[in-house]
């Protein structure tokens, strides 16, 4: 009865944490037919002549209002860059932003970039997708702990983020990048990307699970479905990446030959279809059948692959 009980306040939580994540992606990745990404090259003397505005407070970044940034920059004509995300923690002192050039730098700009990047004492899901990614994945580590040693719970997580993640790769990821009415680049940020994104939902987990060949093979599977959302070069080769990162953890630590078998074989399965779609977008390129935003698109209108 414990057993069974326990099972259902986990998957309960599973729902309602797995939930919560699907809103923030619908939220902060929206299906927007988005421009082409302008040039956000920084000018060659960046390093040299631009100054730093520092925190005068400390915490986690929870929120960086680029707009309200633009229009100060743009009416101070000075390009501003930033090298973290919200969700990063910045200590008193620390580096809040870039000013170029620096001799432009004055006390409207630091009061300006103070206000407009929000630092408080706990992370949000404001801005910061891997927050909420980190809450199903707080749920695995606790299910592969010693101490709980429940792999049915981390392997329904996995199945939630699967879900999630297939979501966000049919969406275009938000830009911090901001230009002028002139063209001229004034904002630049630490863009996320899928690589960071799949970093936060699969790293720990593999790691906890690497004495666990039926966790290993469920995450390989993952892989293997998750082969059939991928729009972009950039994820089928995150994607490839933690593919063999999850057979290496599972490989080092099975004794069984068919566990190690296992593994292979569904290593073998998700390379496989991952292979087969970069086949099928390089197809897709050639016959010039993309989104209006320029991303080839790979399974429309194709059978799903077997």
């Amino acid at each position: 009865m414990h057993a069974v009980a326990r099972s259902i306040i986990a998957e309960t939580v599973i729902g309602r944490v797995s939930g919560d994540l699907e809103n923030s992606v619908r939220r902060m990745l929206p299906a927007a037919e988005a421009e082409p990404a302008r040039d956000a090259a920084l000018p060659e003397d960046f390093d040299a002549r631009a100054d730093v505005v520092t925190a005068v407070n400390e915490g986690y970044v929870q929120s960086i209002d680029y707009e309200s940034l633009l229009e100060l920059a743009t009416r101070h004509r000075v390009l501003i860059r930033f090298d973290y995300r919200a969700g990063e923690f910045m200590c008193r002192g620390g580096w809040l932003a870039f000013v170029y050039p620096g001799d432009d730098l004055n006390g409207e700009i630091e009061k300006g970039v103070r206000e407009n990047v929000l630092i408080g004492d706990r992370r949000t899901p404001e801005q910061d997708l891997e927050f909420s990614i980190r809450h199903l994945v707080d749920i695995a580590l606790r299910a592969l702990s010693p101490a709980i040693n429940d792999p049915n719970t981390a392997m329904a997580v996995v199945d939630r983020l699967r879900g999630a993640l297939a979501q966000a790769m049919e969406k275009k990821l938000p830009t911090t990048i901001r230009h002028d009415s002139r063209g001229i680049l004034r904002i630049v940020g630490d863009d996320t990307g899928f690589d960071g994104i799949f970093d936060a939902a699969f790293h720990q987990i593999r790691q906890a699970a690497a004495t666990h060949p039926a966790v290993v093979i469920h995450m390989l599977g993952a892989v293997y479905r998750l082969a059939e959302h991928v729009r972009t070069a950039d994820q089928c080769h995150a994607l490839l990446r933690h593919a063999e990162l999850f057979a290496a953890a599972g490989l080092s630590q099975a004794e069984e030959p068919r566990d190690r078998a296992d593994i292979d074989g569904a290593f073998a399965e998700a390379k496989r279809k991952l292979q087969r779609t970069r086949s099928i977008r390089r197809d897709a390129a050639g016959s010039g059948r993309q989104d209006r935003d320029g991303t080839v698109v790979m399974w429309r209108g194709l059978p799903s692959p077997p």
